[in-house]
């Protein structure tokens, strides 16, 4: 990923998951601070950037280092971090919605599916729309 890239990644996809899920919040509850949201996606996605600068390291550059060659080892090695980095960083996500919105039970599981579903889908189509240009 081009480093401009990944700027405008951090620079969007953390404020808009934080914005997007203090909406969701707001729906079914009237508490919640922004700034808790905030923090909240903030920690989630700490062990994205340890991770991501582990997998950096793992592709040999292939020409000008668009391309990158993997090997099966190095994907196993891969999906061995992703994995349960993914897992831990949804548990982060749900688990710091809970704590900022106070909701419990099944106001809590509808509104973080929904906040997160939501946030994914728009960061992603904003992100897409970067690159296309």
């Amino acid at each position: 990923v081009p480093p401009v890239d990944a700027i405008v990644d951090l620079v969007l996809v953390w404020p808009v998951t934080a914005l997007i899920c203090w909406g969701v919040a707001r729906l079914f509850t009237r508490q919640g601070r922004l700034v808790d949201f905030l923090a909240a996606v903030g920690v989630a996605r700490v062990g994205w950037l340890i991770l991501g600068l582990l997998i950096g390291t793992v592709g040999r550059a292939v020409d000008d280092g668009a391309l990158l060659s993997v090997g099966p080892a190095e994907l196993i090695f891969a999906l061995a971090l992703v994995l349960p980095v993914s897992a831990w960083a949804i548990a982060l996500l749900v688990t710091g919605f809970r704590t900022a919105s106070g909701l419990r039970g099944v106001r809590l599981a509808v509104g973080a599916v929904i906040a997160l579903v939501l946030a994914e889908a728009i960061t992603k189509l904003a992100l897409w729309s970067w690159t296309a240009t």
